[in-house]
């Protein structure tokens, strides 16, 4: 199994020639006609990837990823789109997109491309799921933890004395986390 593929395209024949050939290329492949469709879904937090179309009904491709920014966990995006400009893409890849790839695309490309993106997400996915056993506040501390920030740094973003942040850390530490 290579992983989860979500596809998210308004064309229902693009999605099911996808869904053909990412199935037999033994990924998992979800498939949404719509954003608002996407976001309706419970979050997986297992290594997975977005195969997102730019321009569809209602909420465009760039919209959706700008909402998932503010997501606990986001899947890596590979946009895949018929017509983009070159701004479009390098603002995408700015905010986080993985790829961006110009239909049509090459078969083996495409895999490689997703599989890459799967790859990115198993340590974070990895992560998320370890969170899970974590309290609200633990989890708060620990993201921050894990991008770096010092104990004092995290006291003051999340409005706690510097001692919380640190028994909340050995605790997190205690749950074979961090």
């Amino acid at each position: 199994m290579n992983g989860l593929v979500y596809i998210v395209d308004d064309d229902q024949l693009l999605r099911n020639a996808l869904k053909g050939l990412l199935g037999d290329e033994g990924f998992i492949v979800v498939t949404c006609s719509s954003a608002e469709e996407f976001l309706a879904l419970e979050p997986r937090y297992e290594p997975c990837c977005l195969l997102l179309d730019v321009k569809m009904d209602g909420m465009s491709g760039f919209d959706l990823q700008a909402q998932l920014g503010g997501r606990e966990f986001s899947p890596p995006i590979v946009f895949l789109t018929g017509s983009a400009k070159l701004q479009q893409a390098v603002s995408a890849m700015r905010d986080g997109a993985a790829h961006f790839l110009i239909k049509p695309v090459d078969d083996e490309q495409l895999i490689e491309t997703l599989r890459e993106a799967i790859n990115k997400s198993k340590q974070e996915a990895n992560f998320m799921s370890e969170l899970q056993q974590l309290t609200p506040m633990e989890k708060k501390i620990a993201h921050l933890a894990q991008q770096g920030f010092l104990s004092k740094q995290i006291a003051q973003k999340v409005n706690v004395s510097i001692r919380t942040v640190e028994w909340h850390r050995r605790n997190i530490r205690k749950k074979g986390i961090l």
